[in-house]
């Protein structure tokens, strides 16, 4: 009966140490198996995230390419315009001291007073008869 009482204490130890150390390498195994799975869902996750942004960061370049070429236009047109007002407001501005030649011609041909802004004489000449203006 000895043989038998140490066989069943030799066997009650050892089963549960051997299912330990086996149950030991097949727990590592499964949490290594677990984080490659982890790490591989968060490279997927990550690839995704980078390829969303991606094609959103394309979209955005693509509108704003979209966007600087019509303002190009615009500068390049509203430059013309410039230009043209710019010639124009020239010949206006020559046409403009040319009557204010021919207007102080005038005056000092016909007397004629001339008047400020508010439209008052300013004083000097009036008329052809060379009175001076009270109401100054």
């Amino acid at each position: 009966m000895k043989e038998e009482t140490l066989l069943l204490i030799i066997y009650t130890i050892a089963v549960p140490a051997i299912t330990w150390v086996v149950n030991r390498r097949k727990r590592a195994a499964d949490i290594t198996s677990k984080e490659i799975d982890n790490a591989n869902k968060i490279m997927d996750r990550v690839r995704k995230l980078s390829d969303e942004m991606e094609n959103r960061l394309r979209l955005e370049i693509e509108e704003l390419r979209n966007e600087n070429c019509h303002l190009e236009t615009q500068i390049k047109l509203v430059s013309r315009e410039n230009e043209t007002l710019k010639k124009q407001m020239g010949g206006l501005q020559r046409e403009n001291k040319k009557l204010q030649e021919q207007l102080k011609i005038f005056n000092a041909n016909n007397l004629i007073t001339p008047t400020n802004d508010n439209g008052r004489t300013t004083g000097r000449l009036s008329g052809r008869r060379g009175k001076t203006n009270p109401a100054g």
